[in-house]
């Protein structure tokens, strides 16, 4: 079987300021599998809150509707109807985009900007990937519509560089160990970051209960708590059942200070959700 479950709240800073919060998550399970989102509005960009709200819902009418998810936003958001009937501008809708996508026993996930994707197995052991955009600059799926896009293909593309750095966690030792860290050409933003299943995650799935977790880079943002201890206290499940991840946040963060807006959706795959499923390995 599979589950989904999502969270999101407002950080310190947009709360003291009396702004709205700008990140956003949602899930939804089907008799095919499941699909997690989140989307994280850019703080100088226009009305994001609004932005991110409409992208991640489009991203999730994407898949009932069995289309591209880059297609159908580009097509539906920045199309002439959104702009004139809801009065909206391009940048009010610089957000990041995380997907999780579970589809008749396939797997896949794609980051849009910047954030944390994460894996946790059976043995609690847990794989956690950062991609953090130089600059504080990443890049939206907005800038498709834009000539800005066609500037970076004449030869500006340096002007986008994204950090990536992959973590494994430890269970039986309890600490964490980076496996690997890199930069990450600019081309594979624009097109999504694609998920990356290692074997020690991929030999149990669809055999043994697995999580998968995809975050806002809120949680790199939270006062006196590193990032990567920060993923293991939101994925340190007690239950399982119904809200488990707005359950494990909430009572997590009674005791941290989130000073962005965070986010976060995500999977649990039990061995009856497909004992043939495949992963992407990219």
């Amino acid at each position: 079987m599979i589950f989904a479950d999502s969270y999101f709240c407002i950080g310190k800073q947009h709360s003291n300021e009396g702004k709205p919060c700008q990140d956003y998550a949602v899930t939804q399970v089907d008799s095919d599998g499941a699909i997690a989102i989140i989307s994280d509005g850019c703080s100088t960009g226009g009305k994001t809150d609004i932005g991110a709200r409409i992208i991640a819902c489009t991203a999730l009418q994407a898949k009932s509707l069995n289309v591209g998810v880059k297609k159908n936003i580009l097509k539906n958001i920045f199309g002439i109807d959104c702009v004139l009937y809801l009065g909206l501008k391009t940048e009010d809708f610089y957000a990041t985009l995380g997907i999780l996508n579970f589809d008749e026993g396939f797997l896949s996930s794609s980051l849009y900007g910047d954030g944390v994707i994460a894996y946790k197995n059976e043995s609690e052991d847990i794989c956690a990937i950062r991609y953090e955009w130089k600059k504080g600059a990443p890049y939206y799926l907005a800038y498709s519509d834009q000539d800005f896009l066609n500037q970076i293909c004449e030869g500006r593309i340096n002007s986008f560089s994204c950090h990536k750095e992959e973590w494994f966690y430890d269970s039986n030792s309890k600490s964490w160990e980076i496996n690997r860290e890199k930069e990450v050409e600019a081309g594979y933003g624009i097109a999504g970051f694609p998920a990356q299943y290692r074997p020690w995650c991929s030999s149990s799935y669809g055999r043994k209960e697995t999580f998968l977790a995809i975050f806002s880079d809120g949680i790199t943002q939270i006062k006196d708590v590193d990032w990567k201890d920060a993923v293991f206290e939101f994925m340190n499940y007690k239950t399982t059942s119904g809200e488990f991840v707005k359950r494990r946040m909430m009572k997590a963060l009674k005791t941290m200070t989130p000073m962005d807006d965070i986010s976060c959706a995500a999977l649990r795959i039990t061995p009856d959700a497909d004992n043939e499923a495949d992963t992407v390995d990219a």
